[in-house]
């Protein structure tokens, strides 16, 4: 025997409106009821964000002894890591507004977070790039290491580019040298050279290369004298293995543009910003510290280009105060609620089915009376 079936012969208006608002507050509630989600390796990241804030305090207050004041025109956060715009140990020019964005905490956390994607692990050893350039990231990469319990092997060309550590008498060693003896950092800077053009402070005056030196003997650091970069290059790498002696270098960092580390201004652009797993092939074609690393399959990580890079993990461009520990989505991320959002998926998949599939809408809505644009349900054998 056949059974007879009923289902309506159209969709009426009212009831594809009424399936549009269903969607649109489905919508809304998943884009307002968002779920805070804790990111990994949180803690971590909060103790390097809350030593790098404790020595941010220290630095300053010592930059305002040894300068007799900051200038809070180009450095309102008050932090003292600031430079000048011109000075005798200046190499290149600088962009305040990148310098000032580096004057946060929280990029500590940054670092732990690059650090963990490059899957280092407590006991592993990293070399380190640096320069004067962007003194609070060095510092962010210090921190970091400190909180994960990495081992760091760090090289740094000590001039700077403009608003950088380019203070003759509070240059990157002497920050370092001072966070040594508050015991934040447990490693200090292996080797030194003077930076700059060639990493031998060309452009610079003789005075200034003077004042470069000086400040890497009042710390008692190898200073790093070959006369072309190959021989740097290589005086570099020997020193890197030499300090790790049998363990691994794990990952390479470099912060700013130093000649020998980024292979001049080409390799400092072909390389991303943050971390380089796979290098390009242009990239690997400079040779320079970071492509040596890189040629070795071990990690990169650029720290250059640093609006973009605030901009990729949520922290303020240029704040005028110095940013709370644990603001920004490095710690915590607002995401969609995969419940909510599987619960509003079938509820529109069933309703969906209620009113435009099957004649169960139709009865609801028409079971008293047929409604003007709404056609009775037809039989179907």
């Amino acid at each position: 025997m056949k059974k007879v079936y009923w289902r309506p012969s159209g969709v009426s208006r009212s009831m594809m409106m009424m399936m549009a608002g269903f969607a649109v507050i489905g919508l809304l509630s998943v884009e307002l009821f968002k779920t805070n989600i804790t990111q990994k390796m949180y803690k971590e990241k909060l103790r390097a964000a809350k030593q790098m804030e404790s020595a941010i305090n220290i630095l300053s207050q010592k930059r305002a002894e040894v300068t007799g004041h900051i200038d809070l025109e180009s450095d309102p956060a008050r932090s003292g890591l600031i430079g000048q715009l011109m000075s005798d140990i200046t190499s290149t020019s600088g962009h305040l507004q990148a310098k000032q964005t580096s004057i946060n905490p929280n990029w500590a956390a940054v670092m732990v977070e690059l650090f963990r994607r490059a899957k280092l692990k407590k006991g592993d050893t990293v070399a380190l790039g640096l320069s004067g350039s962007f003194p609070a990231l060095n510092l962010a990469t210090f921190m970091a290491a400190e909180s994960m319990g990495l081992k760091v092997i760090s090289i740094v060309g000590v001039s700077a580019s403009m608003w950088g550590a380019n203070v003759p008498e509070f240059t990157w060693l002497d920050m370092e040298g001072i966070l040594a003896e508050r015991q934040l950092i447990s490693r200090r800077t292996v080797a030194a050279s003077l930076g700059g053009v060639g990493d031998r402070a060309r452009g610079i005056s003789a005075k200034g290369r003077g004042l470069l030196k000086a400040a890497i003997d009042r710390h008692r650091i190898h200073l790093i004298t070959s006369k072309t970069p190959e021989l740097g290059l290589a005086e570099r790498m020997e020193i890197y293995k030499r300090e790790a002696g049998e363990e691994p270098i794990k990952a390479y960092v470099n912060v700013g543009g130093n000649t020998l580390s980024v292979g001049s201004m080409v390799g400092k652009k072909l390389y991303r910003s943050g971390l380089n797993m796979n290098p390009s092939a242009d990239a690997l074609s400079i040779d320079c510290v970071m492509t040596r690393f890189a040629r070795e399959n071990i990690p990169v990580i650029h720290m250059i280009r640093v609006h973009g890079l605030a901009d990729r993990f949520g922290l303020p461009l240029s704040p005028l105060e110095l940013p709370k520990v644990g603001e920004g989505k490095i710690f915590t991320k607002a995401e969609y609620n995969i419940n909510l959002v599987l619960g509003v998926l079938i509820s529109l998949l069933g309703l969906l089915y209620i009113f435009m599939k099957s004649d169960i809408g139709y009865r609801i809505l028409y079971s008293g009376e047929v409604k003007e644009g709404a056609k009775p349900p037809t039989p179907m054998v």
